[in-house]
């Protein structure tokens, strides 16, 4: 999923250092946001992610389980999900990141300025490729 200030573009980076420093030991990303450092941790005996929105947790989770997101979301469903977070969360989740302004939990509905670009498409399509990297 797009965020503003993710860690996609240095991650690869990342991963040349912690490789062979959790070589056959736990890892734990503290910060995992939308897991571009540890889907790229291969060395590690387990891998975990962790980050403080619970939403952005049960999402993952709900993606590793089988779960879709929808690739269309009107800017009244993102409204709806934003005050009803808890009736799914998981939905929230994507909601909240991938379909608000600059990946921004809950940052405002995010508007193509074209008719080309689609956000809830894009955070689906980033999702489903992350998903085979999200195991172990």
């Amino acid at each position: 999923m797009h965020y503003f200030g993710g860690k996609s573009k240095i991650s690869k980076d990342l991963a040349n250092v912690l490789n062979p420093i959790t070589k056959d030991k736990p890892f734990v990303d503290l910060f995992c946001g939308a897991c571009n450092v540890v889907e790229k941790i291969t060395t590690a005996s387990s891998r975990m992610a962790n980050d403080n929105n619970p939403y952005l947790i049960t999402l993952l989770k709900a993606i590793q389980d089988g779960w879709e997101p929808p690739i269309v979301v009107s800017e009244q469903e993102y409204r709806y999900t934003m005050s009803h977070l808890d009736e799914n969360p998981a939905l929230s989740g994507f909601v909240g990141i991938g379909c608000s302004f600059s990946g921004g939990w809950k940052n405002g509905y995010a508007r193509s300025i074209n008719k080309y670009r689609n956000y809830p498409k894009g955070a689906h399509n980033s999702l489903l490729r992350q998903k085979p990297k999200l195991g172990g």
